[in-house]
């Protein structure tokens, strides 16, 4: 029994160590100014804020049909003082894999959502969607099934 006490007595030791070490560590960082962002920071998220918002603004009125990719919004870029959309090229060849669980109604929703924005913006048979969605077992897509049936996907 003397053994696995002092193992025991020798491990709390540790744990006690490391624990210190981390609470020191967190000290230091706390304690640590932000680092400041470099020069010209603040107007390249600006300029990316402007391009983003004029490339994810659909135009009034009919959509042309392109062969083209479309910058598709799918999120937003945080900076300490400020943030930009992110865009994506989606179509056009271009495909787009979301490694979260599609269960979640917004990751569900932003997948439905783009599907339709293709379907709108493409000419008529160039949209496939492969829609593998192993965690809902195809539920994610299962709202756009009347557009499979009809042929539109």
């Amino acid at each position: 029994m003397g053994r696995l006490a002092s193992a025991y007595g020798q491990a709390v030791t540790a744990h006690r160590a490391a624990r210190a070490h981390l609470d020191t560590a967190r000290g230091a960082l706390g304690a640590a100014p932000a680092p400041a962002a470099p020069v010209g920071a603040g107007d390249l998220v600006d300029r990316l804020a402007r391009l983003g918002a004029a490339l994810a603004t659909p135009t009034p009125g009919a959509t042309g049909l392109t062969d083209a990719p479309a910058a598709v919004r799918i999120g937003e870029a945080s900076t300490a003082d400020s943030g930009f959309p992110v865009l994506v090229p989606l179509g056009g060849g271009h495909h787009l894999a979301l490694d979260t669980d599609a269960r979640d109604s917004r990751v569900a929703g932003l997948l439905r959502a783009l599907v339709l924005r293709l379907v709108a913006t493409a000419p008529a048979g160039q949209v496939r969607v492969a829609g593998i969605d192993t965690a809902a077992l195809g539920a994610t897509f299962g709202p756009l099934r009347p557009l499979l049936d009809a042929g539109v996907l």
